[in-house]
Formats: C-alpha cells, structure tokens, sequence
C-alpha cells in the first residue's frame, strides 16, 4: 500500500528531488529505466507499481505516477485506484473543499495539489503526485483566449453529470 505524502512522494519515501541514482536504489520492484524524445534526452524510470518523472536535466525527480491498478494508492486514508470516476469528484471535494478541480475528461487535476489522478474505463487507472508547482503551466492555459481542453469542475458541473 502507497500512502500519498503531496509534493514529496508516499509516506516512507520522498521521492520528489532524489537524483535518478537515489530513485533507482530506492524504487520497490525497479524494472527499467528508458528514454524519450529525439535525441533520447527525457529519462524515466519505471517498476511495476510506479513511474519516476524528472527535470529537464535529468538531475531531480519532479512526479511520480502511480500505475498499477492492482495495488492500493491511497490519500488521507481515502482508496484512489479503482474507484468509480462517478464518485472521485465528490470524494476529492470531501478531501479539498476549497481546491479547485481540473479536468481534461481523462485527468482530474489538483492544481495547488500538484496532484492529477487518471481515469480509464469509468475508474482510477492511475495517479500522479508531483513536486510544489508541477502544474502552474494548466493555470496559464486557462487564462490564455481561445478553446482549452482544460476545464474546471464546479460543485454543479458534477451534480449534472451524474445525473
């Protein structure tokens, strides 16, 4: 089981600013390390339970995502992975009462919480925890003039949805 601790990790380890050095060593179940983009330049660490995220520089961890739906994620003793996407808002909110809720229609997003929880098939298929900040760049494209993917969820928007 994964106890959430916000902007650092699970309760145990602080993942968010280890280099990928101390990740690995750290990592229960390490399975792989990998590379992304043209010139292999985005570094990711993997193992069956979670997913390490780092900075430009590959020097710090700045998220980690949980991904394995067989496993018990959770956040103020609230169970997150697999629960019904028709009950995560109200569950958030009984969590957040004042935070703001961002969704994509795939990504429920805690901006100030810097905490963003995925839903495939109608429930929790995964949840990212990142470092203070992570997701400033969501605030920005909410106030940019045009169409957004982005929107935020009110206590209304919610009711209508599940009605």
């Amino acid at each position: 089981m994964y106890n959430i601790k916000l902007f650092k990790g699970y309760e145990g380890k602080d993942f968010i600013g280890m280099s990928p050095e101390e990740v690995v060593k750290n990592m229960p179940n390490f399975e792989e390390t990998y590379f992304l983009g043209e010139n292999d330049e985005i570094r990711r660490d993997m193992s069956r339970d979670f997913i390490a995220y780092y900075d430009e520089d590959n020097k710090s961890c700045i998220a980690i995502q949980f991904v394995n739906t067989e496993i018990d994620v959770c956040l103020n003793d609230m169970q997150l992975m697999g629960i019904p996407e028709k009950i995560l808002i109200s569950e958030l909110k009984k969590l957040f009462p004042s935070e703001e809720i961002i969704t994509d229609g795939e990504n429920y997003v805690l901006v100030e919480k810097s905490l963003s929880i995925f839903v495939t098939e109608a429930a929790v298929g995964g949840v990212l925890v990142g470092q203070k900040d992570y997701f400033d760049f969501i605030k920005e494209e909410l106030v940019e003039p045009g169409p957004s993917r982005l929107q935020p969820i009110s206590s209304s928007s919610q009711k209508n949805k599940l009605k």
